[in-house]
């Protein structure tokens, strides 16, 4: 009995092998179908249902094919909704309720879509309950150099974090400010650190402010 499932496992695992190297949607689909047939037999659950998931995904993504200009086979799941969404297409949604996206996952791929489509309106609408916290909102402006952008969340960071973001958005003096107000001077030196040889305006007012932090002691 273990036997058998064993070699049916053995034989759903050559299946999926065979129709990753297949570039016809037709002969991937039928590997796969085989694939979970065989799984099915070897009564692994996990894989059976991975299977099907492919085959439904490959089926819609030949569809999506035949409405536009191609290159949605072959993707992921996360990168279909990702190329749905920066083609504005409304089926994103429907396709993410069909694998059961969770809400924050969805939300992730909709924020980085807004980010390479520069919708910048969207993007802030999207913020106001975010999910995710905002530092991935101030990170996002900054990989499409939006630091007016990345600005608005600044703000909003967790305070833990808030001197390492306003550093990443070119932001030092602001930055040099938050870290002594948290009276922190590892959050100083690394402000300091950031400066360079032409800010030596800055470099010297931190230095103070580290002297300022080692007479409260």
């Amino acid at each position: 009995m273990y036997y058998q499932e064993d070699n049916f496992k053995v034989i759903g695992n050559i299946k999926v092998i065979e129709s990753s190297k297949t570039t016809n949607i037709d002969q991937r689909i039928a590997l796969l179908q085989d694939a979970a047939k065989a799984y099915r037999k070897s009564r692994v659950d996990f894989l059976t249902t991975h299977c099907e998931d492919q085959i439904t995904l490959l089926k819609i993504q030949r569809t999506l094919d035949a409405e536009s200009e191609g290159g949605y086979v072959g993707k992921s799941l996360e990168e279909t909704l990702t190329k749905l969404l920066l083609a504005r297409n409304k089926r994103a949604e429907e396709i993410r309720r069909a694998f059961r996206v969770s809400d924050k996952r969805y939300y992730w791929i909709k924020m980085q879509a807004f980010g390479e489509l520069s919708d910048w309106i969207e993007l802030e609408k999207l913020s106001k309950k975010s999910m995710i916290g905002y530092e991935p909102f101030v990170d996002v402006c900054l990989k499409h150099h939006k630091s007016v952008e990345a600005f608005k969340y600044l703000p909003k960071v967790l305070p833990a974090n808030k001197v390492k973001y306003y550093v990443k958005a070119g932001r030092l003096e602001e930055a040099s400010e938050i870290a002594m107000e948290q009276k922190d001077e590892h959050q100083l030196n690394y402000v300091q650190s950031r400066c360079g040889t032409a800010n030596k305006t800055l470099v010297d007012k931190i230095q103070t402010m580290k002297q300022q932090l080692a007479t409260k002691r």
